[in-house]
């Protein structure tokens, strides 16, 4: 599996690749196969691809269920990819609820990271504050 998903990301990347050039579609069919192989952080970048249309036809909707997918099988980094769906309806009926649980369950990930006192004002961010970070995090590149 990780050696797929470093296969993969020569392909997406370029890094080792033929000509060292990026070749997305063969990147996507790599993760693919990663992920159907077990490796959790594939669904995550498969999430990625599909959000950005690299490699694939863009689709929010299926971003969104590789993240719930990476989610569920214990990929962290997918819980904000996964917020920012909800906050802002894209791929799933809008929940800014369910997003803001979904940060916070992303940010105790972060814990031994972030200052005890930072952790808790960003949990506790009012929503026009949240609504910054998402929109960056909804700016973010696959590559």
């Amino acid at each position: 599996m990780p050696s797929l998903r470093a296969l993969a990301d020569c392909y997406r990347t370029g890094d080792g690749a033929p000509d060292d050039k990026p070749n997305l579609p063969l990147a996507f069919a790599y993760y693919e196969e990663a992920a159907r192989q077990g490796d959790n952080h594939s669904l995550k970048i498969l999430g990625d691809l599909y959000w950005h249309g690299d490699g694939c036809v863009k689709d929010r909707a299926k971003a969104a269920d590789f993240y719930e997918n990476a989610v569920a099988s214990g990929e962290s980094e997918s819980l904000h990819c996964l917020a920012r769906c909800y906050w802002f309806g894209k791929g799933v009926e809008r929940d800014k609820s369910l997003a803001r649980d979904l940060w916070k369950q992303y940010l105790v990930t972060k814990q031994d990271l972030v200052p005890p006192d930072e952790l808790s004002g960003l949990i506790s961010l009012p929503d026009e504050d949240l609504e910054e970070i998402m929109e960056k995090l909804d700016e973010q590149t696959a590559l």
